[in-house]
């Protein structure tokens, strides 16, 4: 079937400085008792990213016996996708123009499931949203990854049946210098082309460079709902499309270099409460399967429910091979759901 979505907004001031912007999917085939998907995504992308994992999990929860999935939720980290054009003016306050620290997504994710502000919908009509008796399944990429992990140190607590990681970015001091390309991505995304004529321009520069070996409907994703059009505020004079995270906010982004150890240090605890399972990419693009083995060793210290290497991908596992993560994701999620009925039956 189609997948299908529901644009929201939510506003948690005056707790928290930053709008966020959410998408509802829901699966139209199975019963409203299923679980409930939250995905995160990594610096740089935005909730839609997600969709064609999604629509592939719905496909397979369609078949017979498949898992009863009743909706997914994809969240904007508060400076990237639309959340980054409606909090525009804050993040120009300079504020952030060094360091946009990971927990700042954490905290996003937090007041949502907590329903500690308001939500609208698309229309921007006030609607109540409650997660509270609601299955939760937690889904990251990445950076995604360890704000779903660091969702759990903020008050109230937020419970998941399990999460998935998928190349988390889970970090101690020593690690930073080993990171293949670690100095160097702040710098990158400075430099980065930011303004295009058209979309359609946009996509075919990416289609030949840097993202030729993304998944095409990933890339057709990103252009479009990635970018933006110019206003009289931007710097390029001139009538086009640039990055609605913006190139100095992706690079601040990559500058936090607190939250990743702060997860480190966590998800020991993390998993002894909750069933964890890590995705990799076959190829060590990023992180080195040293520190990979370090972070199985000393990070989760043996507690990973499952652990899974996708062929043919690395870092970008979910942008590059979206079809293959979303049955890794299900396999994941069927041996979790496999095991606690069988301690239910004890």
């Amino acid at each position: 079937m189609p997948l299908t979505f529901e644009e929201y907004g939510f506003d948690p001031r005056p707790q928290f400085p930053f709008l966020v912007t959410l998408k509802r999917y829901p699966n139209l085939v199975t019963e409203q008792t299923g679980f409930t998907l939250i995905l995160a995504h990594g610096t740089g992308f935005h909730k839609e990213v997600w969709e064609p994992i999604i629509e592939r999990i719905f496909a397979e929860s369609a078949k017979p016996n498949g898992l009863k999935i009743r909706d997914a939720w994809a969240i904007d980290a508060p400076n990237h996708g639309d959340a980054a054009v409606l909090n525009a003016a804050l993040l120009k306050s300079g504020a952030y123009d060094i360091t946009f620290s990971w927990e700042n997504y954490s905290r996003a994710i937090n007041l949502i499931l907590a329903g500690l502000g308001t939500f609208t919908d698309g229309k921007n009509r006030l609607v109540r949203l409650d997660f509270a008796n609601r299955r939760l399944v937690g889904i990251g990429h990445s950076m995604g990854a360890v704000s779903l992990a660091l969702a759990h140190t903020f008050y109230p607590t937020v419970k998941f049946d399990s999460l998935v990681f998928i190349e988390p970015m889970l970090l101690t001091a020593r690690h930073f210098k080993a990171l293949k390309h670690d100095i160097k991505l702040h710098e990158i995304a400075l430099a980065r082309r930011d303004f295009w004529e058209s979309k359609e321009e946009a996509l075919t520069s990416f289609s030949t460079k840097g993202m030729k070996s993304w998944d095409k409907r990933v890339m057709k994703l990103f252009v479009e709902f990635g970018l933006r059009e110019t206003t009289k505020d931007d710097p390029f004079n001139q009538p086009g499309v640039t990055l609605k995270c913006a190139k100095l906010q992706e690079s601040s982004t990559f500058r936090d270099r607190t939250s990743q150890v702060l997860a480190f240090d966590f998800v020991e605890s993390l998993c002894s409460g909750t069933p964890v399972h890590v995705i990799w990419g076959a190829i060590d693009d990023y992180i080195p399967a040293r520190v990979k083995g370090d972070i199985h060793d000393n990070g989760f210290r043996g507690q990973l429910a499952s652990i899974q290497r996708i062929a043919g991908c690395g870092h970008l596992a979910p942008l590059v091979q979206p079809d293959a993560v979303a049955d890794a994701i299900l396999k994941a999620f069927n041996s979790t759901v496999t095991t606690l009925t069988a301690k239910s039956r004890l």
